[in-house]
């Protein structure tokens, strides 16, 4: 263990020297630092698969038993950690046919929910329940896809016309009201920049004026959702988006979110997350005092499927580096997966390939991008390996820590976020994704119990001895390779 003296030196003169265990190996010291504050944390979540929509009907005719739906939501709010939860809706399927000729005379009848409906009282209403009974805020937040799946109707209402797609949005909104769910966060169109790519109508230009119409529809109809945008495929497009938004009147004060997805690497080919879009997402979140949530990340395996079908240790590694890239270099707030959960029971269509909608969300299971899954035969729940790892994060960083300064003396090989709980109790996440173990010591930690938790390839997640650290001490600790190490004062 460090010596007192070494901890008086660190403070003098604000490092410290390296100094090298029996073996040689440089042992990394950080320096928590609460003066220096960053985002704060909203919460982890993602998409809750809405089976209905490939059911076509209106009633709950999925598979899996209803006992085993709640056993999984119970597991991934009260095991897991999540709080925000998600929801696809594609207005073709809703508005196949104009409810009338007037955006501005909402007709309720031209509106079918009826798909949604299992689906709220299913999933949603329980999840939000769950919270409730933690004490914890529910985060609910909507998506939109304007194109339209096969033989849903014709997209054009809602895609080129923005207070009809305004009018449909104020049908939802208050759909899910009447069911007793504010809807926090809306989203105008997934992916606006992939949409563009593939010949649909979206620039920047028209989803600014979007956002403008749908602001100003839900402030006159009582409404406080706020705006998630521009929802691209990577943090490097959106500075494009932004721009224009941001240079459109009277469209900030409906922004609520900067969002984006996190395709920019793939990590099987031996790309790293990118360190410069991510930073330009966090300017832009000081520049309109936004928060971050980069909010779908799940396929980026392209190069080695096998590695990312949830069985496969290295997979957690790249999520891990992934999660620490948007807290650190984009200031995220919040954090999501693509799905919440997975059936991998269940196939899409041959005809409709892998990625066809409306079934996109059901054909992830297969792809390691959801959190949990059910059993084959619908026996139990199975947990992928990175579920343990995101475990580290998601359960002990909880919605209303805030980031603060942790810096290692030397280059260190353990990635390290730091935070104050809401109740303003230390937490640290240590990352180390090289094989060797890494020793490491913490400078400025008040003195107290720590608890101390960590994930390796070893299997789930296992809780350490307390450790009693005394007053002007440093807290030293092994990191072992390929593993997540949380640190806490309970």
């Amino acid at each position: 263990m460090f010596t007192a003296g070494l901890a008086a030196f660190a403070a003098l003169h604000g490092c410290a020297p390296a100094p090298r265990s029996r073996a040689g190996v440089e042992k990394v010291i950080l320096t928590f630092d609460p003066s220096v504050r960053y985002q704060t944390i909203e919460g982890w979540g993602g998409i809750l698969n809405n089976a209905h929509w490939i059911d076509g009907g209106a009633g709950p005719k999925t598979p899996w038993p209803d006992e085993l739906e709640q056993q999984m939501l119970a597991e991934v709010v009260n095991d897991l950690g999540l709080n925000r939860f998600r929801i696809t809706l594609f207005p073709s399927l809703i508005e196949p046919v104009n409810d009338n000729a007037d955006p501005f005379d909402l007709n309720p009848a031209g509106f079918d929910f009826s798909k949604v409906d299992p689906y709220t009282r299913e999933l949603i209403l329980p999840a939000r329940d769950l919270l409730r009974q933690r004490g914890e805020r529910f985060v609910f937040s909507v998506k939109a896809i304007t194109h339209a799946p096969k033989g849903a109707g014709a997209p054009s209402l809602t895609r080129d016309h923005a207070e009809e797609y305004a009018e449909f949005a104020i049908a939802a909104l208050t759909h899910f009201r009447r069911q007793g769910l504010e809807v926090d966060y809306w989203v105008i169109q997934n992916e606006p920049d992939l949409a563009a790519s593939r010949g649909q109508p979206w620039s920047p230009g028209k989803l600014a004026h979007f956002a403008e119409r749908l602001g100003a529809r839900l402030r006159a109809e009582g409404f406080a959702t706020r705006i998630g945008a521009p929802e691209t495929v990577t943090p490097q497009s959106v500075s494009k988006w932004m721009g224009i938004l941001a240079a459109t009147p009277r469209v900030q004060q409906y922004l609520g979110l900067l969002t984006y997805h996190s395709y920019d690497f793939d990590p099987t080919a031996g790309d790293r997350p990118l360190r410069e879009g991510r930073a330009q997402v966090a300017q832009w979140s000081r520049v309109l005092q936004l928060p971050v949530a980069q909010t779908e990340q799940s396929t980026a395996g392209r190069s080695n499927r096998h590695r990312w079908n949830g069985e496969d240790h290295r997979q957690s590694l790249d999520l891990a580096e992934n999660l620490m890239a948007d807290l650190l270099y984009a200031d995220a707030s919040a954090w999501e997966l693509h799905s919440i959960f997975g059936d991998p029971n269940r196939e899409p269509a041959p005809s409709r390939g892998p990625r066809a909608a409306p079934d996109e969300e059901q054909s992830e299971a297969r792809n390691g991008s959801c959190f949990i899954f059910f059993g084959k035969d619908y026996q139990g729940l199975w947990k992928p390996v990175y579920y343990w790892t995101l475990r580290q994060f998601m359960r002990y960083v909880r919605p209303g820590a805030v980031r603060v300064g942790l810096t290692a003396s030397v280059n260190s090989p353990v990635q390290a976020a730091g935070f104050l709980s809401a109740q303003d109790r230390p937490v640290m996440v240590l990352f180390n994704p090289t094989a060797a173990t890494v020793e490491v010591a913490v400078i400025g930690l008040p003195g107290g119990e720590y608890h101390v938790s960590r994930s390796a390839a070893a299997g789930p997640g296992e809780e350490l001895a307390p450790r009693r650290l005394p007053p002007g001490q440093l807290l030293s600790l092994s990191v072992p390779g390929e593993s997540v190490v949380t640190v806490r004062a309970p």
